[in-house]
């Protein structure tokens, strides 16, 4: 399996470097793996979809 950095990933979803690490150390990123306090990456890792919540005002 190949791996990415964050910064890699980052470009790949069009995110932040900072919100990749934040999502993997949620536990959000399948595969995702914490080697010497950098994250290594599937390269074919989905990025974590937002869950759509449906709140109605009174």
């Amino acid at each position: 399996m190949e791996y990415l950095t964050t910064n890699q990933i980052a470009e790949l979803w069009g995110k932040s470097p900072r919100y990749v690490r934040e999502v993997c150390s949620r536990g959000k990123v399948e595969g995702a793996i914490l080697k010497d306090n950098s994250w290594c990456i599937p390269k074919d890792a989905k990025m974590p979809q937002k869950k759509v919540t449906n709140k109605t005002t009174k």
